[in-house]
């Protein structure tokens, strides 16, 4: 009887187990997997709707078995194209919030920290603002983060380092505000919300300053950012030079509505002035390419100190 029961028990266990198994399309959620393998799998997978994006999703987790890299690869090459239509993204979110498998969850939270970096500014944008929702998020930002140590812009290397010192939620929260914030100013120029804006420098005798370093940082200011930033920092900051005429162009300035415009040159004081962009189209301003702000004119006075003090080391 014992052996019966036991028989029984292990026999109903194993049906469970297959029963418990995603059917799509009346085929087992394994079996569109393994369909992985062929790299020209898309057409079959576009059978299932949205529930693809699901099956593709728990195939990015398949860490055994000798074609694991392979599907891995095809399933990730398959999704980047569904999800570059950015109605499949809410799809996506609520895979990473709600999904009963843990498997699935951690690979769609893995797909938008991963995105943060992406070609496409819009996909970086969606990305930062779903992470941002998402409860599990935090532990697959903090690793990501060990990869923006190494990006080429010295401000995300600071804030990635900061923010993995602390470990705290807040300095990641930090981090992809940088993202979000850079994705949206680059989205502003590509769309036409932009506008023009020349700045002269001169001395105490109205001639021209040659040289005068002139910058404004597009997005609130953090701890951790550069008051004076350099060329290297452009994705944060508008940076240029005065000509011999003094003057200094900026055009297709992504639009937001204050900036604090800075100028500066070794052996000169610094100066700043606060300036309001025309409103957008959308705000009853003028149309895209004839938004231009009025030449802004910077008076630098001459000083005494040396070109050495912490003075002038910001105004360079």
């Amino acid at each position: 009887m014992k052996a019966l029961l036991l028989f029984l028990l292990v026999l109903g266990g194993s049906g469970f187990a297959k029963a418990a198994e995603s059917m799509y399309d009346g085929k087992p959620e394994s079996y569109w997997i393994n369909t992985l393998t062929n790299k020209n799998a898309a057409a079959a997978f576009a059978r299932l709707g949205d529930e693809q994006v699901r099956v593709l999703v728990k195939a990015l987790s398949k860490q055994d078995g000798p074609d694991a890299a392979v599907i891995r690869t095809n399933a990730e090459e398959i999704l980047e194209g569904i999800l570059m239509n950015l109605n499949q993204v809410s799809v996506l979110s609520s895979l990473a919030e709600d999904d009963s498998d843990p498997d699935v969850r951690k690979s769609a939270i893995g797909i938008f920290v991963g995105w943060l970096e992406h070609s496409n500014a819009s996909i970086r944008s969606v990305a930062a603002g779903y992470l941002r929702e998402l409860p599990e998020g935090w532990e697959a930002v903090y690793v990501r983060l060990r990869k923006a140590l190494k990006n080429p812009d010295p401000l995300i290397r600071k804030a990635a380092a900061e923010a993995l010192r602390a470990g705290a939620r807040e300095q990641m929260e930090n981090v992809i505000d940088i993202f979000d914030a850079e994705s949206f100013y680059t989205l502003q120029k590509q769309d036409g919300q932009n506008w023009d804006v020349t700045v002269k420098v001169v001395d105490e005798t109205g001639a021209p300053i040659e040289g005068a370093e002139v910058w404004f940082p597009w997005r609130d200011k953090r701890d951790w950012e550069s008051a004076n930033p350099s060329g290297a920092s452009a994705r944060w900051a508008e940076f240029g030079r005065t000509g011999r005429d003094g003057l200094c162009k900026f055009s297709k300035v992504g639009y937001v509505a204050s900036v604090n415009i800075h100028a500066g040159r070794s052996g000169y004081t610094s100066k700043v002035v606060e300036c309001r962009p025309p409103f957008s189209e959308e705000m009853g301003g003028p149309a895209a390419g004839k938004r231009v702000v009025p030449t802004i004119t910077f008076l630098l006075k001459k000083t005494t100190m040396s070109p050495d003090s912490p003075e002038q080391k910001v105004g360079r």
